[in-house]
């Protein structure tokens, strides 16, 4: 049998090394005139040519939502998908009904279910597992990012106290989920300042 770790990883924007230190800074690129033109890198692709860069002879492309078998374990990924929670007291409940109803929906049609299910955008980390008809497991894992919070991103999430940056690493062998490793860091947001003389 052969173990395989796959690191899943989600939310770089910008695909920059300023772009993820400020997802607010405006890039620059040459344009076919030579001037310097506004430029909006697409990460996805930026991976995509880096990982092709350097292994030419593996086939390296997006995939925008996923199904991969890998050391036995069928994987389900894509970007958006369910959130966290907006409660302290209800998290995880939202991917549990996401994560079941996947496993479900396959079931009913006949297909093999996922056993790990990946989702990113919410620039959180939760892992939450489900059982359904004491046959089927899924591991539903809601990625970290692997940048900055911008305007845009302070008033999605409703300025949430905290971001998580990190990835996900996974330990695969015979069909099984040996180990989940989550490679995260949480960083507290908010500006502390005292007033006391």
């Amino acid at each position: 049998m052969t173990r395989r770790i796959a690191v899943f990883f989600s939310d770089t924007h910008g695909g920059h090394k300023l772009g993820l230190m400020n997802p607010a800074v405006e890039l620059f690129d040459e344009d076919e005139a030579g001037e310097f033109a506004p430029w909006t890198p697409e990460p996805t692709a930026l991976v995509t040519q880096a990982l092709r860069e350097r292994y030419p002879d593996v086939d390296v492309r997006r995939v925008r939502h996923g199904l991969a078998t890998v050391a036995g374990v069928r994987v389900d990924y894509t970007h958006h998908g369910p959130s966290a929670g907006i409660r302290e007291w209800t998290e995880g409940n939202q991917l549990r009904y996401y994560a079941k109803s996947a496993v479900i929906g396959d079931v009913l049609r006949g297909k093999r279910p996922p056993r790990l299910i990946f989702r990113g955008h919410f620039h959180e980390w939760m892992r939450e597992t489900v059982r359904v008809a004491k046959r089927y497991t899924a591991d539903i894992i809601l990625l970290p990012s692997l940048c900055g919070m911008g305007e845009y991103g302070r008033q999605a999430t409703g300025s949430k106290p905290r971001i998580t940056n990190g990835m996900v690493a996974v330990e695969v062998e015979g069909g099984r989920v040996l180990t989940v490793h989550p490679l995260v860091h949480e960083l507290d947001l908010r500006t502390e300042e005292c007033f006391d003389d």
